[in-house]
């Protein structure tokens, strides 16, 4: 068995006029063209609280495609 550390996505979505965007879903999705070749695409998801903040943890250490 092996373990590796895991990564944290996090950040702030805004709307266009500057407030932020509550409940937003984020999603980041295995990339297939990283540097780790994937076999599977899996997503991971948040939402967005009250100031339009965002964490994703769990995520392997690998290139994401990010989607709100």
């Amino acid at each position: 068995m092996t373990f590796e550390e895991e990564g944290l996505l996090t950040g702030r979505v805004l709307a266009p006029d500057g407030r932020p965007a509550v409940g937003v879903k984020v999603t980041a999705r295995l990339s297939p063209l990283g540097r780790m070749p994937n076999l599977y695409l899996s997503s991971f998801h948040a939402a967005t609280d009250d100031e339009g903040r965002f964490a994703i943890h769990g995520l392997p250490l690998t290139e994401f495609d990010l989607s709100v």
